[in-house]
């Protein structure tokens, strides 16, 4: 058995969503896994972090152009 992509930990395995998810990390547009709602993108088609979605959510603030 491989080791957890996360973790390191050969007995916790790994979910098959795992390398998806390690690609979306790495910026992988090709075989990441991203997520979008319907309606349009607060930060135009740029991919930015969670985090940066939430503040904006929260304050209205846009982060500085990455």
């Amino acid at each position: 058995m491989n080791a957890g992509l996360r973790d390191g930990i050969a007995r916790a395995g790994q979910f098959c969503i795992d390398t998806q998810l390690a690609a979306a990390l790495k910026g992988d547009i090709a075989k990441g896994l991203f997520f979008r709602g319907s309606e349009s993108l607060p930060f135009g088609n740029a991919i930015r972090p969670a985090r940066e979605l939430i503040e904006y959510l929260l304050t209205g603030a846009k982060p500085a152009p990455a």
